[in-house]
């Protein structure tokens, strides 16, 4: 939501990484507030509308001067009292970074294919493995229990608690989790109305690409904000 307190605002879509290396990856974002003073006299002239013009106008002649403002402050200054009677410094704001997530930027056709493939490799090796099917109709959907210091209860699967442990965590780490992290962007881009189901994911999530690193790489492990905790909901049927 524009507060129009800000040059850079709501124009501004989060943007995404295509290589862990990238300068801007840890950089630290900088904003620059609209002059309190720019608004006052627009809404005192016209009202709301006037100071949401006057606020947009602004945004378009900093940012044509931005140049200016980098590499001669007090010329810019200068030029901000001609052109908007404002006497005083524009205010910074650095914000830090909001961190790194990883997810793939998959073309939504491409999101579905994955899900479908690791569901076949599950069945597959259900089927491949006939001395582990018990184990896993019994434990398909305890494989949290992996995770656990204590000793599995009622463990009669002729395995050892480490033995059977490993097990569960190979089978979470292979097919359960990659399928709920896939799941998980599939219903997100589904049950959203204002996505048109075309391209690349992060892109229709209102993503944009780094300037930076997206002419250095055209890797698919991208960066994005994504909740951990989601990831780790155990409550697939298998």
């Amino acid at each position: 939501m524009d507060t129009f307190k800000l040059v850079f605002e709501s124009e501004q879509p989060p943007s995404y990484h295509e290589n862990h290396s990238c300068e801007r990856l840890a950089s630290k974002f900088k904003n620059f507030e609209i002059p309190f003073e720019i608004k006052v006299r627009a809404n005192e002239q016209g009202g709301e509308e006037l100071e949401k013009a006057q606020v947009q106008k602004f945004r378009n002649w900093f940012k044509q001067n931005l140049e200016l403002y980098q590499n001669d402050p007090a010329e810019f200054l200068k030029k901000l009292d001609i052109d908007w009677n404002v006497q005083r410094k524009v205010s910074e704001i650095d914000k830090e970074n909001s961190g790194v997530k990883e997810i793939e930027n998959y073309d939504l056709q491409e999101l579905e294919r994955e899900i479908d493939k690791i569901i076949s490799e599950a069945g597959r090796f259900f089927v491949t493995n006939p001395d582990k099917q018990a184990i896993i109709r019994r434990f398909q959907k305890l494989t949290f229990l992996a995770y656990s210091t204590k000793e599995i209860y009622s463990n009669d699967t002729g395995l050892s608690d480490p033995e059977l442990k490993e097990f569960l965590m190979k089978y979470d780490l292979s097919y359960k989790k990659p399928l709920k992290r896939l799941l998980l962007e599939y219903y997100r881009v589904k049950y959203n109305p204002e996505l048109s189901f075309q391209g690349k994911l992060l892109e229709q999530l209102n993503f944009r690409p780094c300037s930076s690193c997206s002419e250095m790489n055209n890797g698919n492990y991208l960066m994005n904000i994504i909740s951990e905790t989601e990831i780790q909901l155990d409550d697939l049927p298998f």
